[in-house]
This record gives structure tokens, sequence and C-alpha cells, in this order.
């Protein structure tokens, strides 16, 4: 750490015999620019707020102290501690409310002033103030700065750049937070501050002197014992890792929150990297068209998607087809996919999404695709279909199961063991480059959105977060039919019926 001649000591005699080393370790640091990575709740608001009273009520400077955090509510809460701290110390004080007009917009902004105190000849009141966390909030001001949860913060690196500057008369400049993802601000900080303790820090790089306190850090330095003591709560040690470790749905989470693991931003099962290069916009030329066709992915009328099928069917020497329910009030859409064996190669496309659609259009247009006359090597019809039987989709797969036995197959993609073979496939075909996708930014987006969590317990589950191009109903129909693809081979073993004109 870096110390310097002309600044007070943080660490005082007056300070009561309550805190724990870590905390100790972040009030007795005197370096101009000092970054916490902590695990949730472990007293970083708490123990600055402390710090901020305790120099300014002792005469060790009368700078003013500017605080930002990530929502009111907790500035709220800090201005609270800092009252309730001077209290302890003999100086009553009152936060006082107040507006700043930001962008147009009145902020409320809380502040406490503190008595005078003179220092190096020049008396003043100093005051402790908690603003937005706009980065213009911090234009026009000097001190010493605290920024709580930075990870969290929008604008994370202007909201550092206008706070830093606020410091150019002698003021120092703190951040500490939770990390929230491996692309933020604040965890290029936490490697600058790496960096530099092994020795290796880079131009450009601030001086940051790094603390680090994960959970366990902090259990070994009797943060279980404390609570204990002030909450009357009996944990040990391990329990008190174990309730709050089984608190978080999984384990990427609870790394990320608890033990200082940012979660990488690259976190998809799917990544665009794998799945780009699988793209095939085109089509070999077929005897529909003279000229090449593309591959077509999302279409949104049954028309579109018959007149595709027919395309990618004439040298497919199978199809399948896969479909997942969903309802528009949920926020979800049916989709219906297609997929073309040609060898070893498995293309995906065309893919219907019907919006709103009711149950009985949704059986009509599987049924329709189910009985299609099919050209090419495959011949026939549709070799095989699976839909998700699960919730909503249950009464569609029974009645398809008595439409076309043996043909048809519902599968549960709610159980783990189904999810898990649903979304290795793709994976799998793609790292082979046996699969094909068309080139469809809301379906490989979909497929993106894919994330294999490690849960607490060290199981693997499949999860699909809602994004912008929907909840991947489309993505999730074309694993069904990959499924179903696997799932049915060689000729047809029993009798079909083949209507024609239906494509």
């Amino acid at each position: 750490m870096t110390i310097r001649a002309d600044r007070s000591r943080r660490r005082t005699t007056d300070r009561p015999a309550l805190w724990l080393p870590y905390q100790d370790a972040w009030m007795a640091d005197e370096s101009s620019v000092r970054i916490g990575e902590k695990s949730r709740r472990v007293g970083f608001d708490y123990v600055e707020s402390f710090a901020l009273a305790v120099r300014r009520i002792t005469g060790q400077t009368n700078r003013d102290a500017w605080y930002s955090s990530a929502d009111e509510e907790a500035g709220r809460e800090f201005m609270e501690y800092v009252r309730d701290w001077c209290g302890v110390l003999g100086k009553i004080v009152e936060i006082t409310h107040g507006v700043e007009l930001i962008d147009g917009k009145q902020v409320r902004v809380m502040s406490v002033r503190l008595p005078a105190i003179t220092v190096a000849g020049k008396t003043r009141e100093p005051r402790i103030t908690a603003l937005s966390s706009n980065p213009r909030a911090f234009r026009g001001k000097g001190g010493d700065v605290r920024i709580s949860e930075l990870a969290f913060h929008e604008n994370q690196e202007e909201l550092w750049k206008a706070a830093a500057a606020c410091t150019m008369w002698g003021g120092d400049i703190a951040a500490w937070s939770t990390h929230h993802g491996e692309g933020t601000f604040f965890n290029r900080l936490v490697e600058m501050g790496r960096r530099r303790t092994a020795g290796d820090a880079q131009p450009g790089d601030v001086a940051v002197s790094l603390h680090s306190v994960t959970l366990d850090h902090a259990i070994e330095q009797g943060l279980a014992e404390r609570i204990n003591l002030t909450q009357g709560t009996a944990y040990t040690r391990e329990s008190f890792r174990s309730e709050m470790f089984g608190r978080y749905p999984d384990l990427a989470a609870a790394e990320e929150e608890l033990l200082c693991k940012p979660r990488s931003g690259a976190s998809s099962w799917l990544p665009y990297e794998l799945m780009r290069p699988c793209v095939q916009p085109l089509l070999p030329v077929s005897k529909f068209e003279k000229d090449r066709r593309r591959l077509v992915g999302i279409v949104e009328t049954e028309a579109e998607f018959f007149r595709h099928l027919a395309e990618v069917s004439w040298d497919a020497d199978k199809v399948s087809l896969g479909f997942d329910v969903g309802r528009a009030e949920q926020g979800d859409a049916f989709g219906l996919a297609a997929c073309s064996r040609v060898g070893a190669m498995r293309r995906l496309g065309p893919i219907l999404r019907l919006r709103g659609a009711r149950f009985d259009i949704m059986e009509g247009v599987v049924t329709r695709a189910m009985q299609a006359g099919l050209v090419g090597p495959a011949g026939g019809q549709v070799l095989r279909g699976c839909g998700d039987n699960a919730g909503l989709g249950m009464q569609l797969c029974e009645r398809l199961e008595t439409k076309f036995p043996y043909r048809f197959e519902g599968i549960n993609t709610a159980t783990p063991a189904v999810r898990e073979d649903l979304w290795t496939r793709p994976r799998a075909l793609a790292e082979e480059r046996t699969l094909g996708l068309p080139d469809d930014v809301a379906l490989l987006g979909q497929f993106n959105a894919v994330q294999k969590i490690v849960t607490a317990a060290g199981k693997e589950r499949y999860a699909v977060d809602r994004n912008d191009h929907g909840h991947a109903d489309e993505a999730t129909a074309c694993v069904i039919a990959l499924y179903a693809d696997s799932a049915g081979s060689g000729a047809y073993g029993y009798p079909v019926e083949v209507v024609e004109g239906l494509i």
C-alpha cells in the first residue's frame, strides 16, 4: 500500500473494540485509492460510516466526504449509520434533506454537518453527504469520495472519472462492491489491484490498493460469532456457511455473491462463437429453383413454413419435427421446427412461430405437417415428430400420439434428464460441425441465451433467460426436432398414408 507523508493516520485508539480484522485492515489503509471486492453483507458500509465520522470528530481531517450508493435506500441507511456513530462519539447531529438539479431533474441528497474542526490552521464544518449515482452529481465538489456497490451502478466508468476528480486537493477515493459479472468497470479496477499486488502493474493502471474479503475470509475472522453476538443466533461456522450458500439457486450465483468470483459473460452453453460456424444460409440447387435458396429460420405464417419445408426435404434422407407449446399471455409462442437429415448433417429450419394461437390451431398445423407428402430421398412423410408434453402441451401430445402411433411421441422437457439430453445434443453436433443452422439472428440469440448451471448441490441444469429474442421457444422446438431425428431411423417400418397436395 502507499503511505503519504502529508496524510493523518486513520487508526485511532478511540475506536470501539468492534471491528473484525478485515474491517480494521480497511480502515488502517492510507492509500489514496482503495478498492474492496467483497461478499454480500460483511460490513463495508458499516465500518466506512464509522471511519468517516471518527476521522472528522477526532480532528484528523475536516474535508467534506461524498458517498454514493446504487439506490436511495442504501444511501439513507448509510447516513443513519453516520448519525448514530456521531452520537456514540459524543456529537449530536441531524440528517438534513435537500435537492439538487441534475440533468433537469430534482434529485434528493442527504447530509450531516459536523462541528467546526481546525486542521492545518484552517477551520471549517465538514459535511458527509449521500449523493445520487449520476456522475454529474460529483461535478464541482471536492473532498473524500466513497462509492458503495460500484459494480451495480450505471455508467460506472463515468462515475469513477467524475468522483476521482473530487480528490485532487488532498482527498482520497474508496469503492467496494460485490461482483456483477466479468465485464464491469469495477472488475477492471480489481484486476488492476491484483496486478499491482503481484508487482506487474501495467501502464495506465490505477494505483489501486485492493482488499478482497470472501465469505470464507469473513467467517475465518469471526463473522458468524459476531452475528450470533448481535442477533442472538447460535450458528457454528459450518452451519452459517451452509445456510448462506443454500439460499442461492446455483453455485455460480453463490460464488459471485459470496466468494468474489464474477460470473463469466461467456457463460452461454451455446455461444455465438460455437454456433456461428454452423450457419448454412444456402441450400443446394433443387428442382424448385435454378438458383440456390437460403435455409430459412423463423417464419410467421403456415404458408411460408410448408413452402420452405418442401424446399429442405428434396435432398433429405429423412425429415423430423419438434414443437414447443407457448401462449402469448405468458409472453411465449408456439414453435414448430423441422430437422432435415442429409448424411451426418442435421439442418434446422424452417421454424414456424405462432403467437396467441388456439390449441386447435396448434394441433391442426402439426397434423398437417405430419401428413404432408414430401419429395426427394426422404419420400413419404415426416418420419417422426416429438412435442413438449409438460404443462400446456400434455393434452395436445396425447391427441397427436393417438393420431400418429409409433410416429409421434410426447416428451417431458421439465425433467432434468430430458433437458440435459436435449441441450447437450446441439452442442455436440456443433462441435462436430454436423449441425446446419439458418442465418437467423433471433434463433442464434435464443441458443446463446441457454446457460448450463451447476447448483450448490453439484447438479447440472439448463436454464434459459428471457432476452430480446424471447424465451427460446423456437430454439426449444429445434432441439426437440433433433431429439425426434435421433429417435427415428432408416426406412419406415410400418405403412404410412401420404396425403397428397398438402405441400
